[in-house]
């Protein structure tokens, strides 16, 4: 492959990106999609999602400023991940459709199984597996590094736990493992601890019974931009009852998370 530059040019914060280093471009008119191993590339145009470069490309590929070529891939990313996306800016397709941050999408998955127990939640109690020895959920490999950040876009949960008809829950989010969790069918509580830990929340609800269903389903479409610990690519996550309802013992809440990672 032939050369290209993309930069930010110093003297005006102008993005350069083609043949020359006049090659001024506007940010957020391209995406970058980036193969699972995170070493190669397409670069692809925004509106009608066409492929700029027809074969994939390499980090060294591509030229800085001072002529020199990137030297790493993480290098090349960090300083143009701005050039491929702009989260302050709000970019749409001509037909208004708005376009969401460039990366790799991935599914995250986990399932919460209560106790064995039918004690009914009251507001506001924590759902957890243990009683007496209360942990948080993991959410593996939520970026591709650790350190990393990535925009959380879709929630999809399940449950076996039918009195949750129309019922909402609370999932609060952490970089890495809380403090002073309480048991299964006690109030939640936030500690002042915790805050330096991840303070972000999101309710979701779910759907009404269908007739003969089994399951109920609920949807959340969001758009977080969330960072893990410096030392982990995993979120950790509490589940909260904001609904009074009579569960199933062992029920279940399987949740999946659409993750754009970067």
């Amino acid at each position: 492959m032939e050369k290209k530059y993309l930069f930010q040019r110093s003297s005006d914060r102008l993005w350069v990106f083609g043949n020359h280093v006049k090659s001024d471009c506007k940010a957020g008119l391209y995406r970058i999609d980036v193969n699972s191993e995170g070493t190669s590339f397409l670069i692809r145009a925004v509106y009608n999602r066409d492929i700029i470069e027809n074969f994939p490309a390499r980090f060294n590929d591509y030229l800085k400023e001072n002529e020199e070529e990137y030297s790493s891939f993480d290098e090349f990313h960090n300083a143009t991940k701005k050039f491929f996306h702009q989260p302050s800016v709000s970019i749409s397709d001509p037909d208004g459709t708005i376009i969401y941050p460039s990366g790799i999408s991935a599914s995250v998955q986990t399932r919460l199984t209560r106790p064995n127990d039918v004690a009914q939640y009251s507001v506001n109690d924590s759902i957890n597996s243990s009683i007496a020895a209360p942990v948080s959920l993991n959410l593996a490999n939520m970026v591709m590094a650790p350190g990393r950040g990535g925009y959380l876009m879709e929630i999809d949960a399940t449950t076996n736990m039918l009195n949750l008809a129309d019922g909402t829950i609370r999932l609060w989010f952490y970089r890495t493992e809380p403090t002073g969790m309480v048991g299964d069918n006690l109030p939640m509580i936030n500690s002042d601890e915790n805050t330096t830990k991840g303070r972000h929340y999101i309710d979701i609800k779910f759907n009404s019974l269908l007739s003969d269903s089994t399951v109920l389903i609920a949807q959340k479409s969001v758009l977080w931009n969330f960072v893990c610990d410096a030392a982990s690519k995993d979120l950790k996550l509490r589940i909260q009852a904001l609904t009074a309802f009579t569960p199933v013992a062992n029920g279940f809440i399987d949740l999946a998370f659409i993750v754009t990672q970067q």
